[in-house]
């Protein structure tokens, strides 16, 4: 029930159809419930996620009723909701989570592979 922030550090280019496109393969593969309203909500969203390179930053500000995406601070869209809320945390946590990212996101800094 208490907000959540989850900041993601890229350490390589990822060109923005790709990101897109495994943001949202993420979302439908972990969803469990009021899959349709994420999905179509995320797939307005992601038109706005930019390429990015080493060192940039995506946040999600993960609150109980909506999710707020930003890139290098600046926002760029939310997902209203508590299924956003369920939906972005098991997408990158939960169980159907891709199991690298589940791991890259939990290793200590100290240990991040290049």
């Amino acid at each position: 029930p208490k907000a959540k922030v989850l900041v993601m550090k890229f350490l390589r280019e990822i060109k923005r159809e790709k990101l897109a496109d495994s943001w949202l393969e993420d979302l439908r593969s972990s969803c469990e419930s009021g899959c349709e309203s994420l999905l179509a909500a995320a797939l307005e969203l992601s038109k706005n996620l930019p390429d990015v390179n080493p060192g940039q930053t995506i946040t999600y500000a993960v609150f109980p009723s909506h999710v707020d995406v930003s890139v290098d601070g600046k926002a760029i869209g939310t997902l209203q909701g508590p299924n956003a809320s369920r939906g972005i945390l098991a997408a990158v946590f939960g169980d159907r989570a891709p199991r690298q990212l589940r791991e890259d996101l939990l290793r200590p800094l100290n240990r991040v592979k290049n």
